[in-house]
């Protein structure tokens, strides 16, 4: 027969049932102090065991991550070498078209054809500064994040903001 493994959540309850079972006999344990005691041995030893455990896959899957990570960069530089090809032989092609003026050639694997680009005319902006001063110019609003913070970090009141709670992380060394 085998032995049932506790879970992280098994340990963890029966510590919170010990803790209210001492709390309903106002941590009166007269003639069971060793059985409590063993009882916080054993959980100890077990919740040490299961952190050290969780410890060990936290890392594994971060190794794992970082070897993919690299693994991703090699590929996203294989297939931007790739594009970079595939561009290149498709502008050779364009040019060739252009040079020996053919509008369309079908072959074995498919229909090539030169066309014209289409959506919006391309804009070509000389003097920007030119263009400013007569008018055409964007104004964006944005929040002014940092200057809010110091504000409310100082006692002030900024209407529709405020602090947040910091969150917490697990710190593994």
């Amino acid at each position: 027969m085998t032995k049932h493994k506790r879970t992280l959540l098994d340990i963890a309850e029966d510590i919170v049932a010990l803790d209210d079972l001492l709390d309903e006999c106002d941590g009166d344990v007269t003639g069971q102090e060793a059985a409590v005691a063993a009882f916080l041995d054993e959980n100890d030893r077990a919740l040490e065991e299961k952190v050290d455990g969780y410890v060990a896959l936290i890392r594994e899957h971060n190794a794992r991550a970082d070897v993919l990570k690299q693994e991703e960069k090699r590929v996203q530089a294989l297939r931007k070498t790739s594009e970079n090809r595939a561009r290149f032989l498709k502008d050779r092609l364009l040019f060739a078209f252009q040079e020996l003026d053919i509008k369309r050639l079908d072959t074995a694997r498919a229909r090539v054809s030169v066309a014209q680009n289409g959506g919006k005319v391309p804009l070509v902006v000389d003097d920007a500064d030119a263009a400013m001063d007569a008018g055409f110019v964007v104004v964006s609003r944005d929040v002014d994040k940092e200057a809010i913070r110091a504000t409310l970090q100082d006692g002030g009141v900024v209407p529709g903001a405020k602090l947040g709670e910091r969150g917490v992380s697990l710190r593994i060394k």
